[in-house]
C-alpha cells in the first residue's frame, strides 16, 4: 500500500495542493454567518439571501427532508469532501478502495452545486421586473469556486489512482489488451438487444438535452410582476449581457455541453469499431464527463425552488421544464443503465477485481 502522493508529477502535487487549500478557504468563506449569496431588492422577500435564508425557509415550512439535503450537500459535504480527496492523496490504503472511494466522491460532488442552481433560479425570476430583481453577492462566487475546484482536485485524484491501479493490473483488462490492438466489431453488435436499448436511451437522452437547452421552461406567474419566460438558452445569454459570465460559463457547460459530450462519447464507445484500448478509453471519456453533467442536480433545484415560490413569485411551468426533468430522469437513471451494460462488457475480456 502506497500513498498516492507519491505517485503524482510535480505539476499534478502543486494543482492538487492549490486546487484543495483554496477550495477550503473559498469555502469557509461563504459559508460564515451573514455573507449573501444573493441581494434581493424591491417588494418581494427583500434582503440577503444566503444557505442558511434556504434553510430556515424550509425549515419553517416544515420540509425537514430538503432541510437535511440542503445541510448534508451545501453544508457538511464540501468540507468532507475536502478531509476525503486529502485521504485519497496522502493515505497508505488499497489502490482499488482509493480508486473506488474517490469515483464516489466524483459522481457526488456535484451535488453541491444544489443551492447554486435555486440561487440562480432566483436571479432569472426577478431578473428585467420593474420593482423588485436580485444581484448576485460575492458568496455565490466564493461558493461556487470552492466547489468546482475541489472537484477538478478530485478528477486529478481519481485518474491519478486509476494509473496507479493500472499499473497494478487491478483494472479490467489493463493487461489483456495491448495499443496495437486490431479495431473490432462494434460493441452494439456484441451487446445484442441491450446494446440497442443502451443506444436508443442515450439518443433520447441528446434529444432531451436539446429540448431543455431551446424549449421555454418556465414563465413567471405573479401578480406584480413581467411574465418573463425562460429556457436555458435565454439565461445562458441573460447572464452573459448582465455581467454575470461566470454562472452563464457554468449553466452551458454543465447543463447543455457536459450532458450532451457524455452522452455523445458513450454512444461512440457503443456504436464505432474500436479496438479493446480505445473502447476503455472512451468509456473512461464518458463516465468522466458524466460527472460535470449536472441536469439532475438543476431538476431538484427547480423542484427546491417550486417548494419555496410562495416567498418569491410563482412559477408556470412549460414544456421545457418537463424536457430538463426527462433529461434528468434519463442522467439519473437511463445513462447509469447503460454505463453499467458497456461496463460488464468491455470488463468481460479480463477477469475484473477493481472499478472500472
Amino acid at each position: 500500500m502506497n500513498q498516492l502522493w507519491r505517485k503524482l508529477n510535480p505539476a499534478e502535487r502543486v494543482s492538487v495542493t492549490l486546487l484543495l487549500g483554496a477550495s477550503l478557504v473559498l469555502n469557509a468563506i461563504a459559508l460564515l454567518p451573514g455573507v449573501p449569496f444573493l441581494q434581493i431588492s424591491g417588494i418581494l422577500a427583500p434582503g440577503p439571501y444566503s444557505i442558511l435564508k434556504v434553510i430556515e425557509l424550509l425549515w419553517e415550512s416544515k420540509l425537514y427532508p430538503l432541510v437535511a439535503l440542503v445541510v448534508g450537500f451545501s453544508v457538511l459535504f464540501p468540507p468532507a469532501k475536502l478531509a476525503i480527496a486529502a485521504w485519497g492523496a496522502w493515505a497508505r490504503v488499497d489502490p482499488s478502495k482509493r480508486a473506488k472511494v474517490l469515483g464516489v466522491l466524483g459522481q457526488l460532488g456535484r451535488w453541491s452545486l444544489l443551492d447554486v442552481f435555486v440561487c440562480l433560479l432566483i436571479v432569472l425570476v426577478l431578473s428585467e421586473q420593474g420593482l423588485t430583481g436580485a444581484t448576485i453577492a460575492y458568496g455565490l462566487y466564493c461558493f461556487t469556486t470552492a466547489i468546482i475546484f475541489s472537484m477538478i482536485a478530485g478528477a486529478l485524484l481519481h485518474a491519478a489512482a486509476e494509473r496507479a491501479q493500472a499499473s497494478r493490473g487491478d483494472r479490467p483488462g489493463d493487461k489483456a489488451s495491448e495499443p496495437g490492438d486490431a479495431p473490432s466489431t462494434s460493441l452494439l453488435m456484441e451487446m445484442g438487444s441491450p446494446g440497442a436499448i443502451a443506444a436508443g436511451i442515450i439518443a433520447v437522452g441528446l434529444l432531451a438535452v436539446a429540448g431543455s437547452f431551446w424549449l421555454i421552461m418556465f414563465r413567471v406567474d405573479q401578480f406584480g410582476l413581467w411574465g418573463n419566460e425562460w429556457s436555458l438558452e435565454k439565461a445562458i445569454a441573460h447572464f452573459f449581457e448582465h455581467g454575470m459570465a461566470p454562472f452563464g460559463v457554468v449553466v452551458a457547460a454543465f447543463l447543455v455541453v457536459a450532458p450532451a459530450a457524455a452522452s455523445g462519447a458513450l454512444l461512440f464507445t457503443i456504436c464505432a469499431p474500436l479496438s479493446e484500448v480505445e473502447r476503455r478509453r472512451w468509456y473512461r471519456r464518458a463516465r468522466s464527463i458524466t460527472e460535470w453533467a449536472m441536469l439532475d442536480v438543476f431538476a431538484f433545484g427547480m423542484l427546491l425552488y417550486l417548494v419555496e415560490q410562495s416567498n418569491f413569485a410563482k412559477l408556470d411551468l412549460q414544456f421545457g421544464a418537463w424536457a430538463v426533468f426527462g433529461a434528468a430522469l434519463v442522467f439519473t437513471v437511463g445513462h447509469w443503465w447503460a454505463v453499467g451494460r458497456v461496463r460488464k462488457t468491455i470488463g468481460g475480456a479480463a477477469p475484473s477485481t477493481g472499478t472500472e
